[in-house]
C-alpha cells in the first residue's frame, strides 16, 4: 500500500526553466499491512531537493509524546501566607493519626498547598508571565516614541480584554500600560470593530445613519431635482466605504431602498405618496428612461472587485500579502475558495 506523503507535493524535477520546466511525483513509498498496522503514526516526509533533481524522503515513526507529569515545586510567595502555615501544620498533625509514612505525607501536604494556592493566587505564574509581556509592550512603545519622536496620547488609548480575563488581571495590566480599559472597541472610520453579533446587525448602523438624514428634511420644501441631488450625493455615498471592504447583507441593501424610495415619492409628512414607476426602473441610466438611482447590490460587487482588481495590479504590497498568507496561501486569487477560517464580514 502507497504511504501518504506530506511536505513537497512534486518530488522530481527536471531543473529547467521556463514552459520546458516538468515536475512530477515520482519518489513513493510503500510498505504492507501489517506494517502499517504496526506502526500507525508513522509518516513519510518529502524534504527540500538540495544538489539533486529528486527530494529525499524521510519515514519517521515517531510516536506521539507521553504527557510528563509536573513537578512540585514550592513557591516562594505561600511563605508570606499565614493560612498556608496552618495547612501544613494542621494537615501534618491530622496524618499523624494515619498509618503512613514521611513520604504519603508529603504528597497530601502537596496537594493541599496547591489547592489553596488556585483558590487564592490562581495561576500566579501565568498573571506574572502576562504582567511581564505588558511591560515589553509598552518598552516597545516607548522605543518606538523616542525613534519616530512622536507621542502616543494616552487619553484617547485603551485596552480590551476578553470575557474570561479576571478583573485583578484586567486593573493591573491596565495600570502597567497607563490607559484605561474599555468595553467595547468603538468604530474606526465609521466601520464598528466588534463583530459578535449576526451580520445583520452588525451592518444595522447603516440604516441608523440613513434614516435620521431622510427624517430631518422637509418634502414639501424641496423640488424633485432638489430631492435627486440628496439623495445621490448623501443618502447613497452613506454605505459607500463599508461596501468597498465587505459584503453588504441584501437585506440592508434593500431596505436603504425602500427608505430612498419611500422619501422620493412621498410629497408631505402625512401622505405616503404613490410610487408610480418601479424601482428597478429609476435604477437605470437616464438616457434608458431612468433617474440614475444606485443599484447597491450591484455597487457593492463593483467596489469589492475594485479590490480585487488592485491585489491583481500589485502582488507586492503589503495589503496582498497579508490577504494572501491569510486565505489563499497556495494558490492565486482567482483559484482561492472560501478557507477554513475566513473574515465573514
Amino acid at each position: 500500500m502507497d504511504l501518504e506523503c506530506k511536505g513537497c507535493s512534486f518530488t522530481w524535477s527536471n531543473k529547467r526553466e521556463g514552459e520546458n520546466l516538468v515536475k512530477k511525483r515520482l519518489d513513493r513509498a510503500f510498505c504492507s499491512l501489517q506494517w502499517r498496522v504496526t506502526y500507525p503514526e508513522a509518516e513519510c516526509i518529502a524534504l527540500s531537493a538540495i544538489g539533486s533533481d529528486h527530494t529525499p524522503l524521510l519515514i519517521s515513526l515517531a510516536q506521539p509524546k507521553r504527557r510528563k507529569r509536573k513537578q512540585f515545586k514550592y513557591e516562594a510567595y505561600w511563605t508570606d501566607d499565614a493560612e498556608c502555615k496552618t495547612i501544613v501544620r494542621d494537615t501534618w498533625n491530622e496524618l499523624a493519626l494515619h498509618d503512613l509514612n514521611v513520604m504519603e505525607k508529603l504528597q497530601q501536604v502537596q496537594q493541599q498547598l496547591i489547592q489553596r494556592s488556585k483558590s487564592k493566587f490562581g495561576h500566579a505564574k501565568k498573571r506574572i508571565t502576562w504582567l511581564k509581556e505588558c511591560q515589553n509592550l509598552a518598552d516597545i512603545l516607548n522605543q518606538y516614541c523616542f525613534a519616530s519622536s512622536q507621542a502616543i496620547n494616552l487619553n484617547k488609548s485603551g485596552i480590551y480584554f476578553s470575557k474570561g480575563c479576571p478583573t485583578a488581571l484586567k486593573r493591573n495590566m491596565a495600570t502597567a500600560l497607563r490607559v484605561p480599559e474599555i468595553t467595547k472597541t468603538g468604530k474606526y472610520l465609521g466601520i464598528p470593530l466588534d463583530w459578535e453579533h449576526s451580520k445583520k446587525d452588525m451592518f444595522a448602523w447603516i440604516l441608523a445613519r440613513v434614516n435620521p438624514k431622510l427624517d430631518s428634511w422637509k418634502e414639501k420644501l424641496l423640488s424633485k431635482e432638489g430631492k435627486e441631488i440628496l439623495l445621490k450625493a448623501v443618502i447613497q455615498a452613506i454605505p459607500q466605504y463599508a461596501m468597498s471592504i465587505f459584503k453588504i447583507p441584501i437585506s440592508i441593501c434593500k431596505a436603504i431602498e425602500r427608505k430612498v424610495a419611500s422619501f422620493w415619492w412621498k410629497s408631505n409628512e402625512k401622505n405616503a405618496g404613490i410610487h408610480w414607476k418601479k424601482w428597478d426602473l429609476l435604477k437605470t441610466r437616464k438616457s434608458e428612461g431612468g433617474l440614475g438611482f444606485k443599484d447597491l447590490q450591484i455597487f457593492n460587487t463593483t467596489m469589492l472587485a475594485k479590490q480585487m482588481w488592485r491585489i491583481i495590479q500589485n502582488p507586492d504590497s503589503l495589503l496582498t500579502k497579508i490577504l494572501k498568507g491569510l486565505y489563499y496561501s497556495h494558490c492565486d486569487i482567482w483559484n482561492a475558495g472560501r478557507g477554513s477560517r475566513p473574515s465573514w464580514g
